[in-house]
């Protein structure tokens, strides 16, 4: 695996660094056997529009932030078949000469980013040389969507700080019940909105982002994703900080 960063401070840690200074065709950049009919894809970028992002604050100036999506396989496994979901990403673009992405992730797991670098927009040196990138994960936002008919709550309802074994059982027990009722609400889909499956889409994306290698910021469970990418692709990472790192070896 590439050396991962662990940070409590915002990235400015990987501002200027490169990660595939040259853009490259898509063919010389997939090296992961990515079907042409999705590699060839171009993202039309545009303005954002406030109803294409979801968890937006009040008040948050979009202002430069552009929206694209493209089509992702509904499963890597069989990306052959041409069953597509559809992928909602943004980018804020750098102030300078564009030399890197650096790929964001907010935590979660599961939380639409899209609206996300945004919160960047004061990373002077971070975005000096890089495109600032969000993505709806699949499963949520503006990308192809399950449902989990508002189970969710239930694994906030207890205080894990509470470590009496009842109410860490209860906890468990909530969680799994959450699980199954989003598995059966997504039908076919929802086993495969899974780790697997969502790394794959962003290697995708650094294929038609045009870089041979992407950057990285993730927080909580964007540690989980970033951390899972770079074991699956460490050739294809850049500089990655993971901040308020998950277990994510289990």
């Amino acid at each position: 695996m590439k050396r991962l960063l662990t940070a409590g401070v915002i990235p400015v840690v990987v501002g200027g660094l490169l990660a595939g200074a040259v853009p490259a065709s898509a063919s010389t950049l997939n090296t992961t056997g990515i079907p042409g009919y999705y590699s060839g894809q171009t993202l039309d970028w545009h303005p954002c529009a406030a109803d294409e992002l979801v968890t937006l604050p009040p008040g948050t100036d979009i202002g430069g932030l552009e929206c694209a999506s493209y089509r992702t396989p509904r499963d890597w496994d069989r990306p052959n078949e041409r069953q597509d979901l559809t992928i909602a990403v943004s980018r804020l673009k750098s102030t300078g000469p564009s030399t890197a992405s650096v790929l964001t992730n907010p935590g979660g797991p599961g939380g639409p980013g899209r609206w996300f670098p945004v919160t960047f927009r004061g990373q002077d040196k971070l975005r000096e040389h890089q495109d600032v990138i969000g993505i709806d994960v699949r499963g949520t936002g503006k990308s192809t969507n399950v449902t989990c008919r508002n189970t969710a709550d239930l694994v906030n309802q207890l205080d894990p700080r509470d470590r009496d074994p009842r109410n860490l059982n209860q906890i468990l027990a909530n969680a799994e019940h959450v699980a199954r009722s989003c598995q059966n609400a997504s039908g076919e889909l929802g086993p495969l909105i899974t780790t697997y499956q969502t790394i794959k889409d962003y290697d995708l994306l650094r294929v038609l982002l045009g870089r041979e290698k992407i950057n990285w910021v993730g927080y909580s469970g964007g540690t989980w994703l970033g951390a899972h990418y770079a074991q699956q692709f460490p050739q294809r990472t850049g500089r990655f900080v993971l901040d308020s790192s998950t277990e994510f070896t289990t």
